[in-house]
């Protein structure tokens, strides 16, 4: 037994209704969910005072109708004998168990499951891709072939959505409930199947149990998670659709699965007794190939190159400064005065500084022209590539509005080298080049006096 939903931490009611005799086991409040028409299983929250483990405690109601069934109950009675040895990545973990007779009650503590059942699991989520159904169905199979390697095998008879859980926040897969598990060779009722739809066709006819019961089930699980319909659900008598599964027809919904590998996977599994692959064959088949996506830094990389990265993430994130600069360039070859005079033919080659946070600096340049040219096409690959905010992607855009006229109508004076605007003044400056030359000598000057200071 396992908890079969989760609840939301902030919803847990972490008051103590319960204890074990021992004390060591303590049931909270909050409920994570129930089994049954009449909820004779219901599933809380709880935790391991000694070990100090967040633990599932699980209570059945052995209700009159129950109790007509004596193997069912037995079977129910023998759970914890048969889950408790039991260690497994892939198999809930069971820590104690004890009877109330006096209330008629089964108690079980196991492993609580983050993210409840495989069922209500994909009723919340839906899959792009086939990854992690591959990965579930690897997880699963480890657990049967763990199970059946037991010596004597173990069986667990009723592997379903319902009976498979789920860490949502690993994708870590678990069979529990084993409450109609059996040893091979232990005689077994047809009639304890909770679940007829899965059960192999050879049980409905009463031959004997085998570890193959196991993965018919799971191919029917498989069927379901590929096509997110119930098996046989075209028949509305489930008996009728158990006559159908003995007389060898397959689930319509077997047809609609579009992968070949995967339809080729799951009717290995539901294959005649004989003809059915055990777990660990299974595990080889290539449908389960290249399974995983890798989420770590490549190898390549080492961890001190990776955190080089992180700088110019974070300038991408934090305000820029921006400073643009254009002069007009005439694209025209010809000599002649009417070439000259066509304005038309010039372009506008933009230079844009983008300053960040760290001090580091960017320098692009940009040929624009009024024929071709849209501002917001010049800017879109650069506001990307550099992490532009929207309010960054406008402040550049109103820059290059402003600047791009006046040096378009550069009227070609001698003395002007290109304009220049800022995203702090935004105001047009035009850069002279006496300008440049004064500042040259001034710089020169002061060299030279430092120069002569020194010796």
């Amino acid at each position: 037994m396992a908890a079969s939903s989760s609840q939301e931490e902030g919803n847990t009611n972490y008051a103590i209704c319960d204890r074990d005799l021992v004390g060591q086991f303590v049931r909270y409040g909050t409920l994570l969910g129930t089994r049954g028409g009449d909820a004779e299983k219901v599933v809380f929250k709880g935790f391991d005072g000694i070990n100090g483990l967040e633990i599932a405690w699980s209570e059945t109601l052995l209700t009159k109708d129950m109790l007509k069934n004596e193997k069912y109950v037995e079977s129910l009675c023998n759970e914890h004998n048969l889950m408790k040895p039991l260690v497994h990545d892939n198999i809930v973990r069971c820590y104690d168990s004890w009877v109330d007779f006096k209330e008629k009650r089964l108690y079980m503590i196991t492993e609580p499951s983050t993210s409840g059942n495989l069922l209500d699991y994909l009723q919340k989520h839906f899959l792009e891709d086939d990854i992690a159904i591959k990965s579930w169905c690897i997880q699963i199979l480890r657990g049967l072939e763990y199970l059946h390697n037991q010596n004597p095998p173990i069986i667990h008879r009723d592997v379903k959505f319902e009976n498979i859980f789920i860490n949502g926040n690993t994708c870590t897969v678990k069979l529990g409930d084993f409450s109609l598990a059996m040893i091979l060779g232990q005689k077994y009722s047809a009639d304890t199947f909770e679940t007829p739809l899965f059960i192999a066709p050879e049980v409905s006819v009463g031959e004997p149990c085998h570890e193959s019961v196991d993965i018919y089930s799971f191919g029917m699980c498989v069927l379901q998670m590929i096509t997110l319909e119930i098996p046989y659900r075209e028949y509305v008598n489930k008996y009728h659709a158990r006559m159908k599964a003995s007389s060898g027809i397959m689930p319509d919904s077997l047809r609609r699965v579009a992968d070949p590998a995967a339809k080729q996977f799951i009717e290995r599994c539901l294959a005649p007794a004989s003809d059915r692959p055990t777990a660990t064959v299974l595990l080889d088949d290539p449908f389960l190939a290249q399974t995983t996506i890798p989420i770590t830094p490549t190898n390549s990389q080492s961890l001190t190159e990776s955190f080089k990265v992180v700088p110019g993430q974070v300038d991408k994130l934090l305000p820029k400064t921006f400073w643009l600069r254009g002069t007009k360039v005439n694209n025209n070859n010809n000599d002649n005065a009417e070439s000259d005079s066509d304005s038309d033919s010039d372009s506008i080659l933009l230079t844009l500084w983008i300053k960040f946070a760290s001090k580091s600096e960017v320098v692009i340049e940009n040929v624009y022209s009024s024929e071709s040219d849209t501002i917001q096409g010049i800017l879109a690959g650069i506001a990307t590539e550099h992490g532009f905010s929207a309010a960054e992607v406008v402040t550049v855009t109103q820059l290059m509005d402003t600047l791009i006229p006046v040096a378009s109508s550069d009227s070609g004076h001698r003395f002007v080298k290109y304009y220049e605007i800022s995203c702090q003044d935004r105001v047009v400056k035009p850069v002279y080049q006496l300008g440049l030359l004064r500042g040259m000598l001034s710089c020169f000057s002061c060299k030279a006096t430092t120069s002569t200071a020194d010796q």
